[in-house]
């Protein structure tokens, strides 16, 4: 009998592909170059006027493109996508997530976030109320059930891309408005 299992698959990493996705995506990489080419004229051509930003020309390559999209979806959901989440933890979340794995965004999620916060003397609690109605007012809530991750390493090494995530204690629906503070 064999056992069913899941592979880890860093996808900068083509050798945790597993075959099928590596076939599947290297048989079509010229329809994704030409996909993503006519997308770009597309726009180039659209950008300066609204009613063609609108109803744009079609893309000959979409159906193939979403074609091929839905199967690697199909691929992908059978797998773990190793991914990389950003933010600074106190001590009580960091074993936490140890214990449970992380938590979806929410506004119970930042209600306790900034408890800890302000447990560990990290914030004051001035700071954490001010924080706390900043977050609950803000129009964070497109990211509502999701967490976010990089999904590559080099994503980390470029300082630029993640060093908010570390300057700013918490996620972006908290400091957003207040980073600079």
């Amino acid at each position: 009998m064999t056992k069913n299992f899941r592979i880890d698959i860093e996808l900068e990493d083509t050798q945790t592909w597993p075959k099928e996705l590596s076939t599947l995506v290297f048989e079509n990489k010229t329809l994704v170059i030409s996909y993503y080419s006519e997308r770009e004229s597309i726009f180039l051509e659209t950008k300066d006027d609204p009613v063609l930003r609108t109803y744009p020309p079609d893309n000959s390559y979409e159906d193939k493109y979403k074609d091929i999209v839905a199967q690697l979806t199909r691929i992908l959901m059978q797998h773990n996508i190793i991914g990389y989440h950003c933010t600074r933890l106190t001590s009580d979340e960091t074993k936490e997530i140890a214990e449970s794995g992380m938590q979806i965004l929410s506004c119970d999620l930042i209600t306790k976030r900034l408890s800890y916060a302000c447990q560990e003397k990290i914030l004051s609690e001035s700071d954490c109320k001010t924080l706390l109605k900043n977050a609950l007012d803000n129009n964070w809530k497109h990211r509502a059930g999701m967490i976010w991750f990089c999904p590559n390493r080099s994503t980390l090494k470029e300082e630029y891309s993640v060093f908010r995530l570390f300057r700013s204690w918490s996620g972006e629906a908290v400091y957003c408005g207040y980073e600079e503070r």
